[in-house]
């Protein structure tokens, strides 16, 4: 019998293009886990960086406005408010309020100490930046836990504010001691 060997059969073309899909799927499954890291990472990072320079920008300026972080199921907002004086700090209803990176950062758990709760609210006070929470009683040895998330995505970061430091951390300071 005489064969021709000039060309492939359809069964080894069939068998090729599945491996490629094989291949390619495995591939792409794990760039995209590794997309969402990225940009989970990266919103957070710069979420904290904002947070930080909220502190900074209240202290070095001699206005009159608290500003900081609202934190609820709808997601994360930049908040400004009147400061009042030394004793009552900020109004509790900001004046302004202003969606963090187009709300693509969500806050999945909010934990105060062993507490969860479901928004979270606080500001930093001129003329030193120091932080002041309208709606919850916390001391300077309380910790804050908010665990972020992008939306659609499973992919989870965990950032702590240390009250008495009004300071954002990746890892939790109770590790530490």
């Amino acid at each position: 019998m005489v064969h021709n060997s000039k060309g492939f059969s359809l069964i080894e073309l069939v068998v090729v293009i599945s491996v490629i899909a094989l291949l390619s799927t495995i591939i792409m499954g794990g760039y995209n886990r590794t997309v969402q890291s990225y940009k989970l990472s990266l919103l957070s990072d710069e979420f904290v960086s904002q947070l930080q320079s909220l502190k900074t920008e209240v202290s070095s300026k001699n206005l009159p406005i608290c500003k900081g972080v609202l934190v609820d199921e709808d997601g994360v907002f930049f908040v400004e408010s009147p400061y009042l004086n030394p004793v009552e700090k900020c109004d509790k209803i900001p004046s302004k309020v202003t969606p963090f990176a187009d709300n693509k950062l969500l806050v999945r758990g909010i934990k105060i100490d062993s507490r969860e709760i479901d928004r979270f609210t606080y500001y930093y006070t001129p003329p030193h930046g120091d932080i002041f929470f309208p709606f919850e009683s916390i001391n300077d040895s309380t910790v804050v836990r908010m665990l972020l998330n992008l939306k659609n995505t499973e992919k989870e970061r965990e950032v702590f504010l240390i009250p008495a430091t009004a300071r954002f951390t990746d890892s939790n300071p109770a590790n530490n001691e």
